[in-house]
Parts: C-alpha cells; sequence; structure tokens
C-alpha cells in the first residue's frame, strides 16, 4: 500500500473530502500513512490549505471534516469583510461586529474545539444578540444594520435534508452520509427590521431605543414613538465644547445692521423634487396639493425619515428665491434664533456666506469651522472630535450658493456636499431660482421657493414700519391706495425701500409721484447739503462691486468722513460685524443695504456715466428680442430704476442734465423700434415694468396699441406687481385681447382684476384658477362680475393629466350645485353646459383610481361629445372600470366618440360595455384598440351591433380575438348598413381568414 493509502496518495485533500468515501474510512487512511509530504503540489497548494492548521510551531493537517467545516466558515466569513468588495461591505454592514456581540469574548476558543469523529459538523451560526442593537458610543450607533444575518454551513443528508446541526436540546450523534460537492450548503438568512415613517415637531429625525426580536411594537408605540425632549437627560458636554458653543452663539446673537428691524415672515411654497434640483416624479401623484403648496417656515426642517434601523443620512433643504426675496435674512435671522436659544435640536449653527469664503484662508474643514475661536489647540482639537461624532446636531446655512467653491475652501467643503464627512448633518442651500446647482451637491429632500409677502403680511410690515412715525398713518394710506406701489410691497427688500423713501418724502402732503425711482430720488436728496458728487462716488462703488462680483467694500472707498456719514445715514450702506466664519483682514468693512439698493445706485452710474451712451446704455434694459446672455440675476431691478432715472425730474449735477435729457430720447426711441410681436412673454413683463416706471403717458399707449389680439403668460409665475403693471398697459389697449394663463401661477387678486378689465375679451385659464376665482365672486354677492367672469373664462377642452385635475373638475360641479340650490341668477356655469370634450391620461399607476373619481361627475356635462380614454401611458381602467362605467354611460345621451383604447378590457369588460352601448343614441365612434377581447366580448358586441343604430366606426383591431370572434362580427356586419368601418386585424386570426372576409365585406379594415 502506498503512504496514506490508495486513496490518500492519488487525490487532494479537498478532492477527497468532495468524494463519495465514508468519514470514518477517510479518517482511517488518514492515521494509517506512514508519513504526511513535506509539501502539497502546485496544482493541489489551494485545495488543501483549507485542511491544515497551526499547532505550536508546526503546521498540521486537519483530523477530521468538522475542522474543515470550521475552516470553510472562517474563510466565508473573510470573503465577507473583504475590504476590497465595498458592495459587499455595504450590504453586509456591521456583521464583525454581530458576532462579537455574539459568541463573546469566548468565541475563539470555541471556533478551535475539536468534534469527536463521531458528531456531525456543527452549523456555524451568526445571530446578533439584544445587546448589539444599541451601542453606548454613538459612533458605534452609526454602523447599527439594517437587517440580521443568519450564516449557516452545513450538509445534505443522503435523501437530500439538511443534516439537523445538534443545538441545545439536539442529539450530537448523526448517522455519516456520503458528501459530494452539491452535498456543502453555505446559507445566508436575512431578517429585515421592520422600519417606520415619523413627523418630527422640527427636525426630521427620531432615534429608537427599540431592539429587533424584543417585541413588536404596538400602535400606541409607533404613534408616541418620537421621544420627549423633556424627559430625555442629555450628556453634559466637555467644557471646552460648552465654551465653543458659547462663543458661536455670542456671534450670532451680536446683532445684524443690515437684518430689517421690521423683519416679517414671508411666504413659503414647496416644489416637487423634479424642479431643477431634484429626479423625476409621477405627475400624476400630485393628489392633494398643486405645483406649488404653501408652507409654514418654522417647519422648514421638517422631513419625513426611517426611524428604526436607518443609517443617518446628510439632510439636504434647498430654498430658492429672487434677489432681494429674502433669503439672506432668512439666513440672519435663523442664526440670530439659535443664539437665543431657539432650534435647540442643532447644538451647532454655522452660516456661510458664499460671496466671501473666497477670501478665507482655512485650508481644511476644522479650520473653516473652528478658526474664528480662541480656545487653545488641543480643546480646539476636542471640540472637532465631539463634532465629528454628532453630526445630526450640525446645522449648515450657505447663502448665495450660486457658485461652485473654488481652491482650498472648495477642497474644504467637498466631502461635506459628498456625505463623507459628517453624514447626518443638516445642509440649508440658498440660492436663486435661476442658477444652475453646482454639480457635486447631493439630491436634496426638500425644495422651498420664498414667494414673498402676502396682501395681509404687506399690512404687517407697513403697520409695524409706520407706527414709530409721527405721519405714520398717512404714509401707510398713501401706499394702500397706490396699487402700483402696494403691489411692488410684495418682493420684502422693495417694500422696505418704499417705506423707507415714502417716509422721508410724506410732510404734510402726500409725495406727487408714485414712481418707486422718483420716490427714492427725492428721499436722497431732500434736506442734504451733500454735494451731487457724493452721490457719484456711490454709485461708482456700486459699479465696481458689481464687476467684481463682490458685495463688500471697506472705508476707503468713500471719498470723505461726509460720504460716510451721508450714506449711514440714509441706511444706503450698512457696516458689518466681524463674520465667525469668514473673517475678513483689513479696516472696517461695509455693504449696501440691499440688492435693490445697490441696484439704484448701478442704474444711477449707468445715466452719469458719460462712456456709457447709445447702444452701451440700451443694452442693460435686458429687452433682447432674441435670445441673448442675459444680465446676471442680482441686476433684476436695474432695467427699472434706469428707465425711472432717465425720465425722473431730478438732477444729480451741474453737467448731467444735458446727458441725462440725450440719453432720454435716445431711450424714447429705442422702445419705440422694439418689435414687441416677437417678444416672448418674459421679456413683455420686462418691458411693461420699464415702461410703467417712467410714468410717460405717450410710450404707454404706443406698446399697448402694439400688442398681439392674443397672449400668452402660459407656464410663468406672476408676481402682484406683474399683474398690476400688466393691467395698466391693457387699460390703454385696443380691445379684443384674449389672455391665456393655463399652467401659470397667478394670485386670487390679480385674477379678478384681469377679468374685470373691459379691453380683456376672454381669458384662458386652468379649472384651477377659475373655479376658485368664480366662487370668490359669487359668495361676496358680485352677480354681475360673476357672470361676466364666466362669460370671458375658456376652459376647454378639458385634459385631465393629474388627480388634482380630477378635483378641479369635481368643485366645478359642486360649485354649480351650491350656486343652483342658493338661487344664482346665473343659471348654468358655461364651462359646464359648453364642455364637449374630455381627455384623460393618467397612466397605469392613477388610471383606476382617477377613473373612478371622473364617472360620477361626467352625467353633470349635457354637451359631452368625446370622451377619450386613450393614452400613450395606458390608463389601464380594465373591467373594474367599465363596470363602474357602464351606470353612468346610458345617461351621457349627447356622447358621439367613446375611445376606450388601451385600458387592459377583457371579456368581462366588454360584455357590460356592450349591454350599455344601445341606449346612446347619439354614439357615431367606438374605439377598443388593443385591449384584451377575446371570442366571449367579441360574440357580445356581434349581438348588440344591429342596435346601435347610430355607430359609423367600430376598431377593434389588436385584441385577442380569433376566426371564431371574427367570424361572428362580420355576419352581425351584414345586418349593419350604417356601419362604415369595421377593424378587426388581430396576430391571432390568420391571415387567410381575415383576407376571405375582408372579400366578404369590404368595410371590413386589415391595418
Amino acid at each position: 500500500m502506498e503512504a496514506g493509502g490508495p486513496w490518500l496518495g492519488k487525490k487532494s485533500y479537498l478532492e477527497l473530502l468532495q468524494s463519495e468515501l465514508d468519514d470514518w474510512v477517510l479518517s482511517q487512511e488518514v492515521e494509517a500513512a506512514e508519513e504526511i509530504p513535506a509539501g502539497p503540489s502546485a496544482d493541489t497548494l489551494n485545495d488543501a490549505d483549507v485542511f491544515y492548521t497551526v499547532e505550536g510551531e508546526e503546521v498540521c493537517q486537519c483530523s477530521d471534516t468538522g475542522e474543515a467545516y470550521d475552516k470553510i466558515a472562517a474563510l466565508a466569513e473573510y470573503l465577507l469583510k473583504d475590504q476590497q468588495e465595498k458592495p459587499v461591505e455595504e450590504l453586509f454592514g456591521s456583521l464583525a461586529v454581530e458576532e462579537a456581540f455574539a459568541e463573546g469574548p469566548k468565541g475563539q476558543a470555541e471556533g478551535k474545539k475539536r468534534r469527536n469523529r463521531s458528531e456531525a459538523p456543527k452549523a456555524k451560526r451568526r445571530k446578533a444578540g439584544p445587546d448589539a442593537c444599541l451601542s453606548k458610543d454613538p459612533v458605534s450607533n452609526l454602523l447599527q444594520p439594517d437587517f440580521h444575518v443568519q450564516f449557516l454551513v452545513t450538509t445534505i443528508g443522503p435523501d437530500r435534508e439538511p443534516a439537523k446541526a445538534p443545538g441545545p436540546s439536539g442529539n450530537p450523534h448523526l448517522e455519516y452520509c456520503l458528501l459530494s460537492p452539491k452535498d456543502i450548503q453555505v446559507i445566508l438568512t436575512f431578517e429585515p427590521i421592520v422600519q417606520q415613517v415619523a413627523w418630527p415637531s422640527k427636525l426630521g429625525v427620531t432615534d429608537s431605543n427599540s431592539c429587533p426580536g424584543e417585541g413588536v411594537p404596538s400602535e400606541a408605540d409607533n404613534q408616541n414613538s418620537c421621544p420627549d425632549p423633556s424627559l430625555e437627560q442629555t450628556p453634559k458636554r466637555p467644557d471646552p465644547v460648552e465654551t465653543f458653543c458659547a462663543e458661536l452663539r455670542h456671534l450670532y446673537a451680536q446683532g445684524d445692521p443690515s437684518l430689517d428691524p421690521f423683519y416679517t415672515e414671508t411666504i413659503f411654497s414647496e416644489l416637487p423634487l423634479e424642479t431643477k434640483w431634484g429626479g423625476s416624479c409621477d405627475p400624476g401623484n400630485l393628489e392633494q396639493k398643486p405645483k406649488k403648496t404653501l408652507f409654514p417656515w418654522k417647519e422648514i426642517f421638517q422631513i419625513p425619515v426611517l426611524t428604526v434601523g436607518k443609517e443617518p443620512n446628510t439632510r439636504v433643504i434647498v430654498v430658492l428665491g429672487k434677489s432681494g426675496a429674502g433669503k439672506t435674512s432668512l439666513s440672519r435671522k435663523l442664526a440670530s434664533e439659535w443664539s437665543f436659544g431657539e432650534w435647540p435640536e442643532f447644538e451647532f449653527l454655522f452660516r456661510f456666506d458664499c460671496r466671501k469664503l473666497k477670501f478665507h484662508s482655512a485650508r481644511n474643514l476644522q479650520e473653516l469651522l473652528l478658526g474664528h475661536s480662541a480656545l487653545a489647540p488641543e480643546q480646539l482639537r476636542e471640540v472637532y472630535n465631539y463634532i465629528l461624532q454628532n453630526p445630526k446636531k450640525l446645522l449648515f446655512i450657505f447663502d448665495g450658493f450660486e457658485k461652485e467653491q473654488e481652491g482650498p475652501v472648495g477642497a474644504a467643503l467637498a466631502p461635506l456636499f459628498q456625505k463623507k464627512t459628517l453624514n447626518g448633518c443638516t445642509l440649508l442651500l440658498l440660492s436663486r431660482p435661476k442658477d444652475k446647482p453646482q454639480q457635486h451637491v447631493p439630491k436634496p429632500d426638500k425644495i422651498l421657493e420664498i414667494t414673498g409677502f402676502s396682501s395681509q403680511q404687506i399690512e404687517t410690515y407697513l403697520g409695524r414700519y409706520f407706527e414709530s412715525f409721527p405721519s405714520g398713518g398717512g404714509g401707510q394710506d398713501f401706499i394702500r391706495r397706490s396699487p402700483y406701489l402696494f403691489s411692488h410691497c410684495s418682493h420684502p427688500e422693495m417694500c422696505h425701500l418704499i417705506c423707507d423713501s415714502v417716509s422721508r418724502t410724506f410732510d404734510k402732503e402726500p409725495p406727487s409721484t408714485k414712481s418707486i425711482t422718483k420716490l427714492i430720488a427725492k428721499s436722497l436728496l431732500k434736506k442734504t447739503n451733500l454735494k451731487h458728487q457724493s452721490l457719484t462716488n456711490l454709485a461708482q462703488t456700486a459699479w465696481d462691486l458689481a464687476q467684481s462680483g463682490q458685495s463688500t467694500f471697506s472705508s476707503i472707498c468713500f471719498e470723505s468722513k461726509d460720504v460716510q456719514e451721508f450714506a449711514l445715514d440714509r441706511r444706503i450702506v450698512v457696516p458689518l460685524p466681524e463674520d465667525p466664519v469668514s473673517k475678513m483682514e483689513g479696516c472696517e468693512t461695509f455693504a449696501f443695504f440691499s440688492f435693490a439698493v445697490q441696484n439704484f445706485f448701478l442704474a444711477l452710474h449707468l445715466v452719469l456715466a458719460k462712456e456709457i451712451k447709445d447702444k452701451k446704455l440700451t443694452k442693460y434694459l435686458n429687452l433682447f428680442p432674441k435670445a441673448k446672455k442675459s444680465l446676471r440675476s442680482s441686476w433684476d431691478f436695474v432695467p427699472c430704476f434706469l428707465s425711472g432715472l432717465l425720465f425722473s425730474d431730478e438732477t444729480f449735477g451741474e453737467d448731467s442734465e444735458k446727458l441725462v435729457s440725450k440719453k432720454r430720447k435716445n431711450f424714447s426711441k429705442y422702445i419705440r423700434k422694439l418689435p414687441i410681436q416677437c417678444f416672448t412673454p418674459e421679456q413683455l413683463l420686462k418691458l411693461f415694468h420699464c415702461v410703467r416706471e417712467t410714468e410717460d403717458e405717450y410710450l404707454l399707449r404706443h406698446l399697448a396699441l402694439q400688442l398681439r389680439p392674443e397672449i400668452s403668460f402660459s407656464g410663468l409665475s406672476l408676481a402682484p406687481s406683474d399683474v398690476c403693471v400688466l393691467g395698466s398697459v391693457l387699460k390703454s389697449a385696443a380691445k379684443g385681447i384674449t389672455l391665456d394663463f393655463r399652467g401659470s401661477s397667478i394670485h386670487l387678486e390679480g385674477l379678478v382684476e384681469l377679468f374685470g378689465t373691459e379691453n380683456v375679451s376672454g381669458v384662458r385659464a386652468s379649472l384651477g384658477q377659475t373655479v376658485p376665482l368664480w366662487r370668490h365672486l359669487w359668495e361676496s354677492g358680485e352677480e354681475g362680475r360673476l357672470r361676466s367672469a364666466m362669460k370671458k373664462a375658456s376652459t376647454l377642452p378639458f385634459k385631465a393629466q393629474t388627480m388634482k385635475d380630477l378635483q378641479d373638475l369635481s368643485a366645478l360641479v359642486q360649485l354649480q350645485q351650491e350656486m343652483s340650490a342658493g338661487g344664482c341668477k346665473a343659471q348654468c356655469i358655461p364651462a359646464i353646459a359648453d364642455l364637449q370634450k374630455v381627455e384623460f391620461t393618467l397612466g397605469p399607476l392613477y388610471g383606476l383610481k382617477g377613473f373612478r373619481k371622473l364617472v360620477p361627475i361626467l352625467e353633470a356635462f349635457p354637451s359631452l361629445r368625446h370622451l377619450d380614454l386613450d393614452s400613450p401611458k395606458e390608463n389601464e381602467i380594465g373591467d373594474e372600470g367599465i363596470l363602474a362605467f357602464r351606470e353612468v354611460l346610458p345617461r351621457l345621451r349627447s356622447l358621439e366618440t367613446l375611445n376606450l383604447s388601451r385600458n387592459k378590457i377583457m371579456d368581462r369588460g366588454a360584455v357590460a360595455l356592450s349591454a350599455a352601448l344601445p341606449d346612446l343614441p347619439a354614439l357615431k365612434t367606438l374605439s377598443l384598440y388593443k385591449n384584451s377581447i377575446g371570442d366571449a366580448g367579441a360574440g357580445k358586441l356581434a349581438e348588440t351591433l344591429p342596435r346601435i343604430h347610430s355607430l359609423k366606426v367600430l376598431d377593434i383591431h389588436c385584441n385577442k380575438i380569433t376566426a371564431s370572434g371574427a367570424q361572428r362580427l362580420t355576419e352581425a356586419l351584414k345586418n349593419c348598413p350604417w356601419v362604415q368601418s369595421l377593424a378587426l386585424w388581430s396576430p391571432t386570426i390568420p391571415h387567410g381568414v381575415l383576407d376571405h372576409l375582408q372579400q366578404l365585406d369590404p368595410r371590413i379594415r386589415l391595418l
């Protein structure tokens, strides 16, 4: 016999293990071997390694298959923890951590324990115990898994059943079975953790202290899953952390002089995540909210998150708003409130002005966050470690987040936006809506838009501003009585500028002008001996800042102390405190009070600069008839201020009057030559604002007479000031103007004003706009204006693309019912009486649900002739939709065309539909293309066809009709001489049969 027996000398150890030899026979041959080879051959090295073990300083062969199974389990465990396989690491999470908890400190000793030859190999199991669910270390809590893993290595018995591994009460003496390569099983069992969704009071994050395996929480526990902060004992923070937080709160509590002392909360609109910054979403899911929904700003950080088993993730909230809409004021308000103890869910708040970050000298994130502190380096390291361990308690505010940060600061912030550092913090990004988002910014969890002040908020702001003035009531009434000024107060910065100008020019008599530009010019030049060159100095400073892209300047830019005192007294500029995270070296720093003020001085520079004239001047009006590079978004008010200054009666210097007069003539000539028929809606609105600000009746009349008969503002968001200037232009226009506001955003007061304009003969708007308008006029008792608004409104045809559209249609029918019950003289709303076509395209996800909502209100439309349920997305109303429809269908007496194509209608639906079709006296066209109708449905249609005397066209091709069903339809067609066409082709009908049927009746169409 060869060394090691006949089998041991010919095969590798892994081949022997996979062979059909009995384990006892194999062990006998190993013991009978006279010597073990010094080393395995090259071709068996990798296979044999798992059957060797190290005892002391010697390498010994595994004496039994049980230890071999231990090594296979260790090998599999090693593969799961391979750091180079990142997807595997992310999938199994903290498997190693759970094993350590489950096995205890004696886990390794237990793994090396040898079994008796008579024992079957024990199954290797890894299961997390309850203590592994929650670690006292905050860093360990971040590694909690989303599921539990059971790891099992076992064998297959003789009957292909898994061998029972011995447990605490199991029998360790199992029968041996012959092994083959298919007899080894590696089983991974995943137990997912039940996840919940909670809405906390402010920050949408809730920690759960429950562990999987401790029982399923009750409904009461789920409802109260958010712990009460008052009942929790917050662990004491290290002293350096307390000192740093005190420093940070002190810096933000100092007060910002540029923050409006009459700050009033603005309106927020929540936008769907498909808006520029987000991905796509199904438009049919807008069931309870329109495109924009009002949002209370105190809930800005409220986000639904998974509260159990969910790894902390950085929350990204984007706030969009035009220049001067109040984004900077919002960021400063949040920082100020945090410094006084509000927003307790955040222990740290860092506010960055992105326009100043390029001046920062920080080389990394630690220097950027802690560079302003006076703590020692050792203490700062302790503070930074605490921050790294508690990312959920951090709030970062980035104001002016339009341009990508470059240089060292950009490199320091990149890991933050990529969620590689401080994952779990909250990012608040404030940006202008026209600017493109930065590429490295993650997908936002919420997108908000600042839409400005409502009418009530304007009244609140005016009351706060004028309550301290002796003639405050007069100034407030002056603004309220001027629709032009009041509408511009919906813009927060413009509201402050108007109030400041009126308060300085209003004495006993109100100002003679209602132009915003002229009011500002009067307020600057009133009661001052300052020379006009000082205004030129401020205008030059504003121009230099705009050209360099900066927002701050030093005191050396002032020509004299008198100019500086004048600018501070009139609140043209404000001194800036030391920025806690963006310190700038040098002398005292200033900034213009607002974008609106800076825009005014930019326009003043354009008027007074001798080198800017003719085409160089008119290009800053931004009124290009063709697509050209427009002005930057921070210059939004420059065209209006430029137009107003050119027509102002004020003089800004001895030599300026002749220069301004020449530029005014060039401006008028330029406006008269503009081809406004080619203008886009946005360009038209800009032009209306510029001409209205001049207060020149000739230009306004010339512009109004050049308008097209049909003007579309579809898809635009119209501010109150846009509606006001549009109304002033339309009053001078010719009669017969038609406006289109479909898909646009316009406030109710604006619709009331435009519908009441005499020169407007028609308004195309959605039901979501017109129904609230009609209800408002009806509840106000203005039946005359109600009848006029109903007559002018055009909502036809109606196309249901979202659930919101169906809600609007239901609201229209409900309004009609309430008006009829209330004895309104307007007997029937024209939108109901004249509706002839309804298109339904909700798609498969909301098709059946939406159709069930549409069916009960269809009979309210007496003139309905065309019902189209065919959609490229396939509505899929199915048989259930037809069964709900058949009850209403006989009452649609005017219906001429019924298109039910591509809706997955089967025989059951076709039978139900056939029973209702004879009751339609006006039906001419029936389309059932591309459904799943078979011979049973086709036979029922064949029986019904001779009784539908008005039917002209029947389209039933691309169904599941066979030759039998086609033959029955052809026979029925002989008794229907009024039918002009029958589309019958189907892949289940043989071509020869189709050709034969077409020869019998040429009215049968194939393709």
